[in-house]
């Protein structure tokens, strides 16, 4: 456990290399599966932070497994998120059963907060892939989680997404109905370029 905190922070200020050293050695020291499972996940996240998704793919399933043994819901479904994001990125559709094997995970908790997580990446993958409307869908869902769960910044998040779909779609009405709602949470968590990033969108609607 120390050699994982160790490895936190030199991850924190971006010395991988030793932060690497550091979880690889609370690995050799440890039998226990969360610890294992926290390791791999951060390891996993390194690399794919640097685009090396082959060494990230393999640490987050080897995560996903230790975080089963533990029953760790919310772990599993992170990490089968974060491997959907990898395939999403490759344009690979497989990305979609690992959406759904996270979503079906996380339903089984009371996590609000990871539920949004969970579904606003899918959403965003619906998009990529011009799956407009069941973008839509997952973007309103996740805002329904975030605001269970007070999280301030994602709900504008996902306000601005789902807006600017229905720019897409020529509804700027819609669209700056989302905005608004989008702009009143970004100035509640003061996220200053959040705002003028709503406020450029509102603008261009209303022209």
């Amino acid at each position: 456990r120390i050699c994982l905190e160790i490895g936190k922070i030199y991850d924190d200020n971006d010395h991988f290399v030793q932060a690497l050293n550091s979880y690889n050695k609370s690995l050799q020291y440890t039998t226990d599966v969360n610890v294992k499972s926290r390791a791999h996940f951060s390891m996993a996240q390194i690399y794919d932070d640097v685009n090396q998704t082959t060494a990230a793919l393999e640490h987050y399933i080897t995560s996903v497994s230790y975080a089963g043994k533990s029953d760790d819901l919310i772990g599993q479904s992170e990490t089968l998120t974060k491997m959907a994001n990898i395939f999403t990125d490759k344009y690979d559709e497989n990305a979609f059963d690992y959406y759904d094997t996270a979503r079906k995970l996380i339903d089984q908790t009371t996590d609000s907060s990871m539920k949004g997580y969970v579904l606003s990446n899918t959403a965003d993958a619906c998009d990529q892939f011009r799956k407009s409307d069941k973008a839509l869908k997952y973007y309103a869902e996740a805002v329904k989680n975030y605001e269970k769960s007070h999280s301030t910044e994602e709900i504008a998040r996902n306000y601005k997404a789902a807006a600017e779909l229905m720019i897409e779609f020529r509804n700027p009405n819609k669209a700056k109905s989302l905005l608004k709602k989008a702009l009143v949470n970004a100035v509640r968590c003061t996220d200053e370029d959040l705002v003028a990033e709503i406020n450029m969108l509102l603008a261009s609607v209303e022209e």
